[in-house]
């Protein structure tokens, strides 16, 4: 019988009865900042789903931790349990080790943050925003007038607003400042991308990138490959596509938009934070 823990959404942790080890899960430990963590109690209060914290089992999330979150989760996680000393010595064996590489990557990073350099410049961002809106506005405008090559000019400058929109979008879903916090839904309102679908593919993609069978970023076969694969795997298509990769590509917006809606509907059924919104 080994203990377990039950944590809330401000990452408040109570010791709870134990378990019997082959009925349920009582360890789920992950490094940080070089120690270990047993997250199996916070797993179902982390905010974006506990299939974030089941990828990292056993692995070092450091820089998930640091790029992923707000000033506020960073400062919560070290109330979390800390992994009995014995556990964590096996797993460190276990773990890839923190190269020099990496150690001065987080110092750099740190500097840099308290520097200031990942401040916001309202100016800059009110200046992105203005063009972003001129285009949509123009394209609006354009398309009710009577004026030569108006509806061509028109749908250029639509397609500028919706690719623009999905790139500020893009920025805001995977920023954690209270800019990013009241502009997040800005993909969803005017690209048709939802926040929740967003957030866990594209940070999938830049948490395990290029990971077989969770980077959904590199998911694009039968249609695309990004490596030959197994032969049994394989496809006639591969060797034509690059001739025919404009064929899928212009599938994609209608993938997502389909996709948005099956996470959505799975968000809310999964009663996940914030999914309803």
């Amino acid at each position: 019988m080994l203990g377990a823990f039950d944590c809330n959404s401000d990452a408040t942790c109570t010791a709870v009865d134990a378990c019997d080890a082959s009925a349920c899960r009582t360890s789920l430990d992950v490094r940080i900042h070089g120690v270990w963590y047993n997250l199996e109690g916070w797993r179902k209060a982390h905010p974006a789903g506990s299939h974030w914290i089941d990828w990292y089992d056993g692995r070092d999330a450091t820089e998930v931790m640091d790029a992923f979150h707000s000033k506020k989760a960073r400062g919560m996680y070290q109330r979390l349990p800390r992994t009995e000393e014995a556990t964590a010595l096996v797993l460190e064996g276990e773990a890839e080790p923190d190269s020099p590489t990496t150690l001065n990557f987080r110092a750099l990073m740190k500097q840099l943050e308290d520097d200031g350099w990942w401040e916001r410049s309202v100016f800059h961002e009110v200046k992105l925003l203005s063009i972003w809106a001129s285009c949509g506005i123009s394209a609006a405008l354009l398309a009710h007038s009577d004026l030569s090559g108006s509806w061509a000019l028109s749908t250029f400058l639509l397609s500028l607003f919706f690719t623009q929109s999905g790139w500020l979008g893009h920025d805001y879903v995977h920023g954690k400042d209270p800019w990013s916090s009241t502009l997040r839904q800005l993909t969803t309102a005017f690209a048709g991308l939802g926040v929740t679908w967003w957030s866990d593919k594209h940070n999938k993609h830049h948490a395990l990138t290029n990971e077989v069978g969770v980077d959904e970023d590199i998911a694009t076969d039968p249609f695309l490959y990004t490596w030959a694969p197994d032969p049994d795997h394989d496809s006639p298509l591969r060797r034509v596509q690059h001739l025919i990769f404009f064929v899928p590509f212009s599938a994609l917006f209608a993938l997502w938009r389909v996709d948005t809606m099956k996470v959505a509907v799975d968000a809310v059924e999964e009663k996940r934070p914030g999914a309803k919104e």
